[in-house]
């Protein structure tokens, strides 16, 4: 003979059996809840650990580009200071020498592509920064030294090479600094 389940004749018996039935019951749905909760703290550190590491990204190619470019910068500056260097002291050393600027003379011709060169130095500077008016100045006197009095030329240039370094060095101390 087969064996029966025993008969829930007692309230024990019906109150096992209701326990049972609700933990059947209300068990998943219990552990859904606690799944789908510690699922979305996960999702959240997750989301939260991603954006850190997206911001941080952005910040290095930020700085990257920022330093590519001031590097740029730096190259034509130094660039432009030497060409208007060099032109200056073939001027000056014209000057010394008695040769005036003419129509088609040498010292007229260098005259114009100092002009661009010197015009260009100022476009690349910034007029609101001591130490780039500062240059913008000495280039100035530089300018004038060549026109009437070559014998200061050497001092001016000087002055001139001096204070293109110090913005050299402060510009290269900020790339190096990531800023």
């Amino acid at each position: 003979m087969s064996a029966q389940p025993p008969q829930p004749d007692s309230l024990q018996g019906w109150l096992t059996l209701a326990i049972a039935l609700a933990a059947v019951i209300v068990g998943p749905f219990l552990q859904y809840g606690a799944a789908k909760k510690d699922r979305d703290a996960h999702e959240k550190a997750l989301k939260t650990e991603l954006d850190a590491q997206r911001e941080s990204t952005e910040r290095q190619i930020f700085a990257s580009v920022r330093a590519s470019n001031r590097q740029a910068w730096i190259n034509a500056l130094r660039s432009d200071v030497a060409e208007y260097l060099n032109l200056s002291q073939r001027m000056a050393w014209l000057r010394a020498n008695g040769v005036t600027a003419q129509p088609e003379n040498e010292l007229n011709n260098l005259l114009f592509a100092a002009g661009r060169i010197h015009s260009a130095i100022e476009l690349r500077l910034n007029p609101n920064e001591d130490r780039h008016t500062e240059l913008l100045t000495r280039l100035a006197a530089l300018s004038l030294t060549i026109q009437g009095q070559p014998e200061q030329f050497n001092e001016l240039r000087a002055a001139v090479v001096e204070q293109a370094q110090v913005i050299f060095k402060f510009e290269w101390n900020r790339v190096k600094l990531g800023e």
